[in-house]
């Protein structure tokens, strides 16, 4: 996963935010694509719990190998 510099702002803005990361947040990611946003907010807030939903079939497969690679598709709901 290589994320743009977009992608980068979000999670910043994240942080600025809610900047408590230990609180469980509910988060949504509409169009999650490969589940970068996903993924990186679950990593960044541990509690969290994400749905990211996605209408290709083969995106939300990336997405779902992204969150296992990355230890947090326990928390990250590809919907």
């Amino acid at each position: 996963m290589v994320p743009r510099p977009d992608t980068e702002t979000v999670i910043e803005v994240a942080r600025a935010v809610r900047p408590d990361r230990s609180l469980a947040y509910g988060i949504l990611d509409l169009c999650t694509g490969s589940g970068v946003i996903a993924v990186s907010l679950a990593r960044e807030y541990p509690a969290a719990r994400v749905v990211a939903t996605e209408t290709s079939a083969a995106a939300a497969a990336v997405a779902r190998k992204n969150a296992a690679r990355n230890a947090v598709a326990d928390r990250v709901e590809v919907a």
